[in-house]
């Protein structure tokens, strides 16, 4: 009996574990923050630039606009990515541009929608703190991934912000990628 009592545990756990997953999984945010030596105006001029996105961020191949002015409100462009062998195809929307302040954009992809906000604060003339605040829904399959996906996606923040910082300091891109 307890033989059976146990096996019965085991095959039910991985429905139970995705039942659990599908009704309590939540949305991810969180909010990350870095010190960069630079300019206001010119963090901001890269910020609103997109043909620079792939100085600092990996894997982009691509960045096309297809609606609107470009780093105005409601413009909508598609980002191209290749990650680890797997293209990825972003639909962003800027939400609003308050540059040299903040802006914050919407990323669509499969099963996941990404609002980022960039904020920027002059620390002293050459010291600026950005900060970096993410907003992830998921839907579908990618609900239950998120689940153990929090801690990555908080990594890839930080590689995000830190390549950034570095091309902003050193106006070097990145090496791997040109």
């Amino acid at each position: 009996m307890k033989k059976k009592t146990l096996i019965l545990i085991i095959l039910s756990f991985p429905i139970t574990l995705t039942v659990y997953v599908f009704l309590f999984a939540d949305n991810i945010k969180f909010e990350e923050e870095i010190v960069i030596n630079g300019n206001i105006d010119s963090i901001a001029m890269i910020l609103n630039n997109p043909s620079k996105i792939d100085n600092y961020m990996p894997g982009v191949e691509k960045y096309s606009l297809k609606k609107g002015d470009l780093g105005r409100k409601g413009a909508v462009a598609e980002i191209k990515i290749n990650s680890e062998g797997n293209d990825i195809l972003l639909k962003e929307t800027i939400i609003h541009n308050n540059l040299p302040n903040e802006i914050k954009i919407s990323y669509k992809a499969d099963g996941v929608y990404n609002i980022v906000t960039h904020r920027l604060e002059e620390l002293s003339n050459n010291k600026i703190r950005l900060i970096n605040i993410q907003e992830f829904e998921f839907n579908g399959y990618m609900k239950f991934v998120s689940f153990f996906m929090e801690s990555a996606l908080r990594n890839q923040s930080r590689v995000y912000l830190d390549n950034f910082k570095n091309y902003v300091e050193t106006g070097r891109p990145l090496e791997n990628e040109k």
